[in-house]
């Protein structure tokens, strides 16, 4: 077979060369995208997920941080306050200082904002404050504007809920609507009547409950309010009021009858319940969220101030999204945190395979792998006359390279042991491995092959070359599939590099 020929069919017979490079190659593309997911997460997330840890004296493992929803440019989050979850999965916010509400999807994406009403001279939104989820519509209270204001969930404004006894005297500030259409609503007025407003479907005042009052004690005066700005239904029809500047959370019945107090100590804001019935208060001054149980028992406190992920600066408003996802708007950080419950985190082995940051993490962990294999040394397989053909080279200094092993079989140790040419030791050079002989033995019966001849095919399928001018070997390691290299070539390929 001519040169040319030869050459040829080998690199012809190196698939699972190019099969390993293909894969090294996929590879490093994919921890290039890990990288750029990263940057992603970093830049949309501020951060990859922390890691909660287990609070003293708390009876379960705490929310873990997921992402956090911040809007980019000109739809960036400026100061959110309140904050709600429609029943298809978008994520409603209402933005202080911009005047507006702010809609985002599951994932974080911003999709519209709106602000447009008509009340009278009024057409904008002054000073939204809370928004909440009612069927396929979305009310906001708008502090200034003393009123609640009805969107689609597209935005498009539909009307002003007012009742007609409170018009002109009241300053709804946080409000909540079960499922039956009874509407609570807390109500500032004229900073001088704190209190709670229970309201029919139909909007008339059923009962006007509280009375404004600063207290000392939080364990005192039940039904007194000092800026009570957060108020939730939970399922059984139990209001949970955010008693703010009283530190406190005070608890009635359907029908506006005192039952008990939660005591904070900080000032809580945002509230709500899950379907656990469990109560969600965020404490602003605390800069974290706590979870009590219906009864006032706390469960679980998670948070701290801090600008990173999963650190608060003043938080306000909180919601939790039909897929009981915990959605908090952190106000001077300009976003709303999305938070998990573990067994919602990590609820299955699917559920984990399914989790882009553990893939994200394999991948970056993937990195060190692929240096090693990039930079480890390539073995070859050598026998005793492609070394002479070296010798006679004068070239056997080749043999020295700092990137390549050289192995050979126990049958040539005497070979190259004690054997010295120029400034090369053979024996240091050429290492002794061993082989499987059972596989010598299958590879010895398929091609008729001596022992010598099937320990060199063996050892050559894991190495990068077999290195050989015999051309009996030659042509059973070409069917073998694998790559031979003769001295010419091996010369000739070190001059190039």
């Amino acid at each position: 077979m001519e040169d040319r020929d030869r050459i040829a069919a080998n690199d012809r017979l190196t698939r699972k060369e190019r099969r390993k490079k293909l894969w090294l190659l996929g590879l490093l593309l994919l921890l290039l995208a890990a990288v750029g997911l990263t940057t992603w997460f970093l830049t949309r997330d501020r951060g990859l997920p922390t890691i909660a840890t287990l609070p003293q004296g708390a009876t379960e493992a705490p929310p873990a941080y997921v992402f956090s929803i911040t809007g980019t440019g000109k739809s960036a989050l400026n100061s959110p306050l309140g904050v709600t979850v429609a029943r298809n999965g978008d994520v409603y916010v209402a933005d202080f200082d911009k005047r507006q509400v702010s809609r985002f999807a599951r994932t974080g994406q911003f999709k519209s904002s709106f602000s447009a009403i008509k009340d009278g001279k009024e057409t904008k939104l002054r000073a939204p404050v809370n928004v909440a989820a009612v069927g396929d519509e979305i009310w906001v209270t708008d502090r200034r504007l003393r009123g609640i204001y009805v969107f689609s969930l597209d935005g498009t404004y539909l009307r002003k809920v007012e009742p007609k006894s409170l018009k002109g005297i009241w300053t709804p500030l946080a409000l909540d609507v079960a499922p039956d259409g009874e509407t609570r609503v807390t109500d500032v007025g004229q900073t001088d009547k704190h209190r709670i407003v229970l309201m029919s479907k139909d909007g008339t005042v059923e009962k006007l409950v509280g009375k404004t009052a600063q207290v000392n004690d939080p364990k005192t005066q039940p039904g007194a309010f000092y800026f009570p700005s957060g108020i939730t239904i939970a399922a059984d029809g139990t209001i949970f009021v955010s008693d703010g500047d009283n530190r406190r959370v005070q608890a009635f019945d359907k029908t506006g009858k005192f039952v008990r107090f939660i005591n904070t100590s900080g000032v809580p804001r945002g509230i709500d319940t899950d379907v656990k019935n469990r109560v969600y208060v965020v404490d602003a001054l605390a800069h974290n969220v706590t979870v009590y149980s219906p009864e006032g028992k706390t469960i679980v406190a998670f948070g701290q101030q801090g600008f990173g992920p999963g650190q608060f600066n003043f938080p306000n408003g909180l919601a939790v999204g039909p897929d009981q996802r915990i959605y908090i708007s952190d106000r001077v950080n300009g976003q709303v945190q999305v938070w998990e419950w573990p067994a919602a985190v990590v609820p299955s082995a699917g559920a984990v395979a399914r989790s882009p940051y553990l893939w994200l993490l394999l991948l970056l962990l993937l990195i060190p792998l692929l240096w090693w294999l990039l930079r480890r040394k390539k073995r070859y397989v050598v026998t005793p006359d492609f070394v002479d053909a070296l010798v006679a080279a004068e070239q056997v200094g080749l043999l020295t390279h700092k990137r390549s092993r050289f192995v050979a079989p126990e049958s040539d140790r005497a070979n190259y042991e004690g054997k010295v040419i120029g400034d090369v030791d053979l024996g240091e050079v050429i290492k002794i491995e061993e082989y499987s002989p059972s596989d010598a033995a299958v590879v010895r019966d398929r091609f008729t092959a001596t022992d010598e001849q099937a320990a060199y095919l063996v050892m050559g399928e894991r190495a990068k070359a077999l290195l050989t001018n015999d051309g009996d070997l030659t042509s059973m390691a070409m069917t073998h599939e694998i790559r031979v290299v003769d001295s010419r070539m091996f010369i000739a390929s070190r001059r190039e590099v």
